[in-house]
């Protein structure tokens, strides 16, 4: 597909230069290689061949170059681009959407939570919603009640009276949302058992239970649920996935799980250092959620990747 789409070439080049490092050259190649890849999908566009898988992968490409640049105008002017795209496939009958688009979705359903969306926008799940019952979409709705408990957690701990109401509230919510999450861990894909994984990892990690769950078991399934699920790897994607990073803070010290997230986040970033991008954790910095406990979890990470250096072997 690389090879086929001029575009994809181009697009690919161009997130790729621009963050291999800050030198002025390099940069004006990556400004060059983003020019012709526009160019050459303008083009694909006006002869009517926007619905093709290739120009998908395109439009993701770049609004994934356009989040790592921190750039949000950028980014969503192409979740604009590909909302339009997959509007023209479905207008064209073209209703099946490629394994790898999907999946992609799943993950960034994790990343769209920490406010750290690479290609997941509620606009591209509304038109998903129009000819799809695709798991996303319950997903979507988990998301949406997450944010809620959130909403209701921080709402407990800055409030001194009604504390029972809130209490029930947020316990009802959990249940709900454990419910949900733990029918999609038994789908028959590992790209949705992975995704609701993760987000029963977060369930849990979001408020104390009487019974507080083994939740380094639910890493170790994490894990074995993202191996079923692996493509090539990218380590654009790798670095900044939040399912790899709840990973790692789920699973428990110097056990083999935890290692294998963290070579996974770790391998990522030093191939990406070694290229000159000194910064790109300081790209986690617009990552803000209102609950304080996980936050904590993540903050603890992120320094540990600044500055603890993990074996380059995955378990």
């Amino acid at each position: 597909m690389l090879i086929s789409e001029p575009a994809l070439l181009e697009s690919s080049l161009a997130v790729t230069t621009q963050h291999w490092a800050a030198d002025v050259s390099r940069q004006q190649n990556a400004h060059f290689h983003s020019i012709r890849a526009v160019n050459a999908l303008i083009q694909r566009i006006n002869s009517g061949q926007a619905h093709t898988n290739a120009v998908l992968a395109v439009v993701c490409t770049m609004a994934i170059g356009g989040r790592l640049a921190n750039d949000d105008i950028v980014w969503s002017i192409h979740m604009k681009g590909m909302t339009y795209l997959i509007r023209e496939r479905y207008a064209r009958g073209i209703f099946h959407l490629p394994s790898w688009f999907t999946d992609l979705l799943l993950s960034d359903s994790i990343n769209n939570l920490f406010n750290f969306p690479r290609v997941y926008h509620s606009e591209i799940i509304s038109s998903l919603n129009l000819h799809h019952n695709h798991p996303i979409l319950r997903v979507a709705t988990i998301y949406d009640g997450i944010a809620q408990l959130w909403e209701s957690i921080a709402l407990f701990q800055n409030c001194t009276q009604g504390l029972a109401f809130i209490v029930q509230r947020i316990e009802g919510l959990l249940a709900k949302l454990h419910h949900e999450t733990q029918s999609l861990c038994l789908h028959e894909s590992a790209a949705v058992q992975s995704t609701a994984l993760a987000l029963k990892i977060i369930l849990y990690m979001s408020w104390p239970t009487p019974i507080e769950p083994n939740i380094a078991v639910l890493a170790g399934k994490l894990k074995e649920a993202l191996c079923l699920t692996e493509r090539n790897t990218c380590c654009y994607l790798d670095f900044s996935s939040f399912q790899l990073m709840i990973g790692a803070v789920s699973a428990e010290i110097g056990s083999s799980t935890r290692i294998w997230f963290l070579t996974k986040l770790k391998a990522a970033i030093s191939v990406l250092q070694s290229r000159g991008w000194d910064t790109l954790l300081d790209l986690f910095n617009r990552v803000m959620i209102p609950n304080e406990r996980i936050m904590a979890y993540l903050k603890n990470l992120w320094a540990e990747l600044h500055t603890k250096k993990v074996a380059n072997t995955i378990a």
